[in-house]
């Protein structure tokens, strides 16, 4: 029962605090939940910190207050929003249409914003659904990347706030471009603090850290040979996790695979094509195919229990969270979001590396010709499925090893062999230095590509 002298729950009960609008929960982890009632349900988050929870509540005070003002037959935001996105299905945009409807039931649908009408949104009330966005906890995968979901420990990442306030943007504007909007509401609003672009490019695997992967006892076999082949392919995540075995032709003298789908849609770009399997590649996904689970969908890259991996699913290449239950001492049982290190990590790369830069480990390998022969741009941008060689150029640079053993090569004698004194008749120019080869691994074996 609730003290009402003091505001608190007696018993084992979490502790709740209802000055205001809405409620904050002190739950037996020992984080705090926000409640706030919009229409017939409630809204909010959990949060580490009770001013975190404070500063929702109170944005979201403000933003129902401005919801139970407006007129029940304006046309609201969650009306609209939701004939926007069956608009944009329409269009055939069925690459990013999964992606746009989780933003929208995760982030937009059933907050206070989207209860407003159309004219009654104000930038002041866009800039409160974001003060609310950077304060929310982020999802995270449980039960190994399937189906279930809980609240982490850490907020929303900023390419996530920012990806979900560009669709607001859109479907603002899309309001704008019917004429229910005189201004878009939302155009002068963005996140603050700047995007990390240190890493944008990434990092790749060393011959000696791709050894250490395939002979690693501490990663399982069914992840190495997922790691190994997105190293060895490098298809996206995206194309890895939506490639079917139909599509996989290990046989003949012209081994490929061919993309057709990124998940569930389209690949990149909107372009099927025909990728040919390197040695290493042809040989761990017939590995990977003996021991493979049963896939309903034909899928070749599935959980262990068969089913499709999700896009927030890296086959625990990075860390991830697990849920564990914790028995107090009072006997009731907690369940927790406990963080587990991803299998990168046993590799010692004293690094961050994403398993998007399995891909990249394939690029700039390719272009150093560190496997045994040395692609062009034009080639490595035709392997990838790049629309054009720029974005290639992204990969280009070179391990700082390669460019030392280039330089070792390059006209060793230092300036004997050119002299900025001595007139260019009178002395002919070296040769010039054929391609470094370096070694090659036992275990790159090349397919030739057609």
């Amino acid at each position: 029962m609730k003290d009402q002298a003091t505001g608190q729950t007696r018993g084992r009960g979490p502790s709740r605090d209802r000055a205001g609008v809405g409620s904050i929960e002190t739950l037996p982890s020992g984080r705090f939940k926000v409640r706030v009632w919009v229409g017939d349900k409630k809204v909010g988050d959990t949060f580490t910190t009770r001013e975190e929870a404070e500063r929702q509540r109170a944005t979201l005070a403000v933003m129902h207050r401005a919801a139970a003002e407006a007129r029940p037959d304006e046309d609201s935001l969650q009306r609209f929003g939701a004939r926007w996105l069956d608009e944009q299905e329409k269009l055939g945009d069925l690459r990013s249409i999964d992606t746009l409807r989780s933003q929208w039931d995760c982030h937009l649908a059933g907050t206070p914003l989207a209860a407003l009408s159309l004219e009654a949104i104000a930038e002041s009330d866009v800039r409160a659904w974001l003060g609310a966005m950077v304060l929310k906890p982020a999802l995270v995968a449980t039960r190994g990347g399937e189906r279930t979901h809980a609240p982490s420990g850490r907020k929303l990442s900023r390419d996530t706030v920012s990806k979900v306030l560009s669709q607001l943007r859109q479907i603002l504007e899309g309001a704008r471009e019917k004429g229910l909007l005189r201004a878009n509401p939302a155009r002068d609003v963005h996140v603050r603090g700047r995007r990390q672009r240190g890493n944008e490019v990434g990092t790749h695997l060393t011959l000696d850290e791709l050894a250490r992967l395939e002979a690693s006892t501490e990663i399982p076999e069914a992840h190495r040979l997922v790691f190994l082949f997105a190293a060895y392919s490098g298809l996206r995540q995206g194309e890895l996790w939506g490639l079917h075995w139909a599509d996989v032709h290990l046989d003949g003298a012209r081994p490929e695979v061919v993309v057709r789908f990124s998940h569930k849609g389209p690949p990149k770009n909107g372009r099927i094509r025909h990728v040919p399997l390197l040695g290493p590649a042809r040989e761990f996904l017939t590995r990977w195919q003996a021991i493979a689970p049963a896939s309903k969908e034909g899928l070749v890259f599935v959980t262990a229990r068969g089913r499709r991996r999700r896009r927030s699913d890296d086959a625990r290449w990075a860390d991830y969270w697990a849920v564990k239950v914790r028995k107090q001492a009072d006997g009731t049982r907690v369940r927790e979001n406990v963080r587990q290190e991803g299998y990168s990590k046993r590799l010692g790369l004293g690094r961050p590396a994403r398993f998007h830069d399995l891909r990249h480990t394939c690029a700039s390998h390719l272009i150093m010709g560190t496997w045994g022969a040395q692609w062009s741009l034009s080639e490595i941008a035709a392997f990838l499925g790049h629309s054009d060689t720029e974005v290639t150029e992204r990969y280009a640079h070179l391990s700082p090893d390669h460019l030392h053993g280039k330089a070792a090569q390059t006209a060793p004698r230092g300036t004997e062999h050119l002299s900025h004194a001595t007139p260019g008749g009178d002395r002919k120019l070296p040769a010039r230095p054929g391609r470094v080869e370096l070694p090659t691994p036992r275990s790159v074996v090349w397919c030739s590509i057609h």
